[in-house]
């Protein structure tokens, strides 16, 4: 399986052996920044510009809507 992120807010989630799109959903408000899968295989999570890190089970969910497993709100400051 892999991922592909459509830069504005749209993440999804490849079968690559079948060469297709499984999932097709909108993971964050604003550009999403970045994507990796967790070491397990069962999670992957996104960054986006809306200041947000979240994790996704990989499996299909059981219902239409996506939701994430977990939501983190950055903070960003000016200040080092």
């Amino acid at each position: 399986m892999c991922n592909s992120v459509f830069c504005i807010k749209q993440v999804c989630l490849w079968d690559l052996p079948q060469q297709k799109c499984i999932r097709n959903f909108r993971a964050h408000d604003g550009y999403v920044r970045g994507i990796t899968f967790h070491p397990d295989g069962q999670q992957f999570i996104t960054v986006g510009d809306d200041k947000t890190i979240k994790t996704w089970k990989t499996d299909l969910p059981d219902w239409a809507e996506e939701e994430p497993t977990n939501t983190y709100i950055s903070k960003v400051t000016d200040k080092w």
